[in-house]
């Protein structure tokens, strides 16, 4: 329930912006690389997995409010996947929706230097574990060792503008036990960050 009225009030302040200052307002498509470590935490020693490697895909949705202080959110597709042996491979299918507070500094007409930081909020649509074919392991659900598919992220990063195009790099800390009240073990915490770079197209 808190989790919902975090993600309500985020949004309903960035609609507020968005009515007010609107007119200088920017959308673009983006691709890129997104890569999932997860830290598991169990009595007070934590043990980092391999990084789950992904490629993603949104729209974002960039305002300007004043001066070089701006808005952006965005709505972003990643698959990632990891393998594991030669007849073993994990896949994740993950929305998120980021909503960052920027601030940028033009180098020239054309360029662009830029910081942004603020919350990212993450749903896995599915996510399993295949081996041989024949054995189907799904990561998302209500058994032990499952996860839960929400998780609020926060993040900070940078980008370059040029001209139309838009190079972004940045890492998002997992904030949720991903774990949620499943625990595989007793004191044991999942949180699971993300970074990633992007190349955008503003319109």
């Amino acid at each position: 329930m808190k989790m919902k009225k975090v993600l309500k009030t985020t949004l309903v302040m960035a609609a507020l912006l968005s009515i007010s200052y609107g007119v200088n307002a920017q959308v673009s498509v983006n691709a890129g690389y997104l890569s999932t470590t997860g830290t598991t935490k169990t009595g007070g020693i934590s043990t980092e997995s391999e990084p789950l490697n992904g490629v993603s895909a949104g729209i974002g949705y960039d305002m300007g409010v004043q001066g070089g202080i701006g808005l952006f959110w965005g709505l972003n597709y990643t698959y990632a996947w990891k393998k594991i042996s030669d007849n073993t491979k994990s896949v994740d299918h993950v929305l998120d929706l980021p909503v960052r507070v920027t601030f940028g500094v033009p180098v020239t007409d054309n360029i662009k230097v830029f910081g942004f930081a603020g919350p990212k909020f993450v749903y896995a649509l599915a996510g399993s574990t295949k081996t041989g074919g024949s054995v189907h392991i799904k990561h998302y659900g209500d058994g032990l060792g499952q996860r839960t598919p929400f998780d609020i992220k926060l993040g900070l990063g940078a980008g370059l503008k040029f001209s139309s195009l838009i190079l972004k790099a940045g890492y998002d800390w997992g904030m949720l036990n991903q774990w949620g009240n499943k625990t595989v073990a007793e004191n044991s915490a999942l949180t699971l960050d993300h970074l990633y770079v992007t190349l955008g197209l503003a319109f």
